[in-house]
């Protein structure tokens, strides 16, 4: 006889990601102002003691929710630079909609940690440092194969070139929270790309 499939229940949410996306979106709607314990038990129905069972303080949930977002977009990043079917133009192409759809995914709560963090307040931006530590490594090595290959504009300021995007997304949540927050952050995905992509491409390639 053959053994009956079992069937595998969805994995349940756990507690400590339930906490890790509610704080993301407490930041993102109310920036660390609102960002307290009681803000986030409060939405999830649970007491302030219960959330840290999972975690040591305020700092430990800023830690893991800069890490959960970014560490999804660099991996996603990675992937991207280190394919070999892929284009350059391609290449920076996916980059662009993988930042795009992390924004949405976040609710714009990365951007607002990372100008909150770049100001003397209490909590460590190492976790913010790194993550553009990174990025701007990884960016670096598609751009210098890009200018290689005849692609991208020789005279381009690489560092300058790979933080524009990530600063044109900036000002996307900036104008979303001040209309109130309504609809897709970017709006026109097709326009941003193409705006940052002239800039970048050489129109001889």
């Amino acid at each position: 006889m053959h053994k009956a499939v079992e069937e595998k229940a969805p994995q349940r949410e756990s507690t400590k990601d339930k906490i890790i996306e509610i704080a993301a979106e407490v930041i993102a709607q109310e920036g660390l102002r609102g960002f307290t314990a009681k803000n986030i038990a409060a939405r999830l129905n649970i007491t302030d003691a219960a959330i840290f069972k999972h975690f040591k303080d305020m700092n430990d949930i800023v830690q893991a929710v800069v890490k959960k977002y970014t560490g999804e977009c660099l991996n996603a990043i990675r992937t991207i630079v280190f394919d070999r079917d892929l284009s350059i133009q391609q290449k920076i192409d996916k980059i662009m909609d993988t930042h795009v759809d992390m924004l949405e995914k976040s609710k714009g709560a990365i951007p607002v940690l990372c100008f909150e963090l770049s100001r003397p307040n209490i909590y460590d931006n190492r976790a913010v440092v790194s993550f553009l530590e990174n990025y701007f490594d990884l960016t670096s090595i598609l751009f210098h194969r890009g200018v290689e290959e005849g692609i991208i504009k020789k005279d381009l300021d690489i560092e300058e070139a790979a933080f524009t995007f990530l600063g044109l997304l900036q000002s996307r949540v900036f104008i979303w929270f001040l209309r109130g927050k309504q609809g897709n952050i970017v709006k026109d995905k097709k326009t941003l790309k193409m705006l940052f992509e002239e800039g970048l491409i050489d129109a001889g390639s």
